[in-house]
Formats: structure tokens, C-alpha cells, sequence
């Protein structure tokens, strides 16, 4: 029965195969995938399972929107508006408190000082 194989190994297997690609890709290179199994250190069909399972993870990956955790109260446009404020009113916008902000700017959402 094979080994499981832990990230570390599962990175540099796809991190051979995509700079191998792109090396194909830019300079016409051809490579087998078994070569990069090979010195990297799995066998043939963990290799290619390692492979398709490629983007398993979200992190650090500007490609793929990101479906985990809490859905965001304010939107990027809410803070785009509390910054405007802020800018606009210079000394007397920063010390407006976090609620006065929020309607300052127009944002009609029940937020806590915390989440601003």
C-alpha cells in the first residue's frame, strides 16, 4: 500500500509540474510526468492523484472567490463610502464615532463598532 504523502511533497509536485509546464509551454520542452514523479519521490498514481487534485485549497489563490467562513457585512462599497467621508470632512470626519460614520456615509446597515 503506498504512503500517504504530506504537503510538503504534494507542493513540490505541483510545483515541478507547473514549472515544467510552463517551460513547455515557452520554450517547447517536452517532459513526462513520470520523470517528475520519479525525483520527487511518488509513485505513478499518486503522482497523477496529486495532480488532480491540484486546487484543493483556497489559500493564497487570487482565482478563486473565496466561500468559507462569515459573509461580509459591509461591502467594499460601503467602506469606499465611510473613507469618502472621512477624506471629505478631514479633521472633523475622524472624530466622528463609528455609528455617525455609518450614516454619514449613507450606509444603512446594523453594524457594531467593532465590525467598522
Amino acid at each position: 500500500m503506498a504512503p500517504h504523502h504530506k504537503t510538503p511533497k504534494k507542493a513540490r509536485v505541483q510545483g515541478a509540474y507547473a514549472f515544467t509546464l510552463n517551460q513547455q509551454r515557452r520554450y517547447g520542452h517536452n517532459f513526462f510526468k513520470t520523470d517528475i514523479f520519479r525525483s520527487t519521490g511518488v509513485s505513478r498514481t499518486q503522482g497523477y492523484s496529486i495532480l488532480k487534485d491540484c486546487p484543493r485549497t483556497f489559500n493564497n489563490n487570487p482565482f478563486i472567490n473565496e466561500t468559507r467562513g462569515r459573509k461580509r457585512l459591509l461591502t467594499d462599497e460601503d467602506i469606499d463610502k465611510m473613507e469618502k467621508v472621512i477624506w471629505e470632512y478631514s479633521i472633523k470626519g475622524r472624530i466622528l464615532s463609528y455609528q455617525s460614520l455609518l450614516m454619514e456615509a449613507g450606509v444603512n446597515k446594523e453594524a457594531s463598532t467593532r465590525t467598522i
